[in-house]
């Protein structure tokens, strides 16, 4: 009775094992593309990025600033019906006796039995419809709502930019300003996406447990989109500030925090930082499991069949937990194994926009401390401490590990739309000490850049 119950439960596909996300047996399976159209469609993308952006360079000007955000944005718009991300797990039950082989389909978007398909576009009114409106909003704020808001800001600082009224040019370099730091916030579930990947196939044990998943081409139009457009709009130049002699609350500030408080107080927050960001990249930040009695409810399978479970020892097969050092680590040995673009596209937004710039950005703080502490006041006239100031406001808005902690947190909001499915996708502890570090991050970035802003103004005075 029971292999006649499993049998029921089994798919009509039979009992074949996949056991390669790059296999034909894969694509066809998720319904995704080959690996060599995504990397055909990235390189195109990345040459149209580059030829447009080149054409605005040679009409001189600030036009390759506007040819790029033309470009960004023309990526996002196949991205917007492209499928992101694609995944499917079955288990596979083989060499018991008188059950014989048997393979059981644990995905089952809204309740059909199959891989697991989505789009920035599709997930949300999934969110909604299931329930899940924290996580809908959110996605839909940060993947529909900030897009716009950028070209919106962002026509309306040009618009007004060589206004003769002083409150339009105030609104056009503020306009600008909250483009530049809105910028980077397009994709944080494209963070989500690359450690779910990770977590998926952390679980891929074959014989027994099939986990298949691809990153498709919506995930690289999204990443792409998020890069060029942040690098463009930091490269718009700021209207002259009206205000800039109106500065009293910035002059308090100033004459109250002395060159020789600067350096301990960034050093202090410096070291606190340090120790939280090792903790929170090196610690599990999200974890996934399977959740076997949900899964077996699912399948309408009795009780009985859990000692065969226990026999495979699956609950060891199922729980997978990522960290950002270990998914850094390993997309990029899964990138030179498959030659993969969006694998490389994931390394180079976790390790290198997520962690490397954070580094940088405070360790270049840390030095313009230093040299407040070194020069007194006069290193405001320092044109070296000019450009590290430069690079610390620039840097700031591109280091996206902020970002990443957001992806995260909002996958753990959408991801009860999984749970049905006995697929349970949790925060883990190292979201917390990463979002430690960046409040400590934002602390250093306000307190050494606002206090060489303000000392700045007291010197000029």
């Amino acid at each position: 009775a029971l292999g006649a119950k499993m049998a029921s439960s089994a798919p009509s596909s039979g009992v074949g094992f996949v056991n390669s996300n790059t296999s034909p047996e894969a694509t066809r399976m998720l319904h995704a593309n080959t690996p060599w159209v995504i990397n055909a469609t990235i390189c195109s993308m990345l040459f149209g990025v580059v030829v447009i952006t080149a054409i605005g360079c040679i009409l001189g000007g600030q036009k390759w600033v506007a040819a790029m955000v033309l470009a960004s944005y023309a990526i996002l718009i196949p991205g917007l019906f492209s499928k992101d991300f694609s995944f499917n797990i079955a288990a596979v039950i083989s060499g018991i006796p008188l059950l014989g082989d048997e393979r059981f389909q644990i995905t089952a978007p809204r309740g059909h039995k199959g891989p697991i398909r989505e789009s920035t576009r599709s997930v949300v009114p999934l969110l909604w419809d299931t329930g899940s409106r924290s996580g809908a909003i959110l996605i839909a704020i940060f993947a529909f709502v900030v897009p716009v808001l950028k070209l919106v800001l962002l026509g309306l600082g040009e618009l007004w930019r060589h206004s003769q009224e002083a409150w339009k040019v105030r609104t056009a370099r503020r306009s600008i300003l909250a483009v530049q730091i809105v910028s980077k916030w397009a994709s944080p579930d494209m963070f989500a996406f690359a450690l779910l990947y990770y977590l998926l196939r952390s679980l891929h044990h074959p014989p027994i447990l099939e986990s298949i998943q691809v990153l498709d081409i919506g995930f690289s139009c999204y990443n792409l989109f998020c890069v060029s457009s942040v690098i463009s709009t930091m490269s718009v130049k700021l209207p002259k500030d009206p205000d800039q002699r109106k500065a009293s609350r910035a002059e308090l500030v100033a004459r109250q925090v002395g060159p020789s408080t600067v350096m301990p107080m960034a050093v202090l927050l410096f070291v606190s930082w340090a120790g939280f960001f090792m903790k929170g990249i090196s610690t599990p930040c999200l974890s996934l499991r399977l959740d076997v009695d949900t899964i077996m409810k699912a399948l309408s399978l009795p009780t009985s069949f859990k000692p065969i479970v226990e026999m495979f020892d699956v609950e060891k097969l199922i729980n997978s937990k990522v960290s950002l050092l270990n998914a850094t680590a390993n997309l990029w040995g899964w990138f030179t194994g498959s030659w993969e673009l969006n694998l490389l596209l994931a390394f180079v937004m976790i390790g290198g926009f997520g962690l490397v710039l954070t580094v940088m950005d405070m360790l270049t703080l840390l030095a313009v401390a230093l040299r407040f502490w070194w020069n007194g006041a006069e290193a405001v006239r320092d044109a070296s401490l000019a450009s590290m100031l430069h690079t610390t406001h620039a840097v700031k808005h591109v280091a996206m590990l902020d970002v990443c902690t957001a992806g995260v947190i909002v996958v753990s909001f959408a991801a009860s739309i999984y749970k049905e499915q006995g697929i349970m996708i949790e925060l883990a502890p190292g979201i917390y000490f990463l979002i430690a570090s960046e409040i400590l991050h934002y602390l250093t970035f306000y307190f050494v850049s606002g206090y060489a802003d303000n000392m700045k103004v007291t010197t000029e005075d």
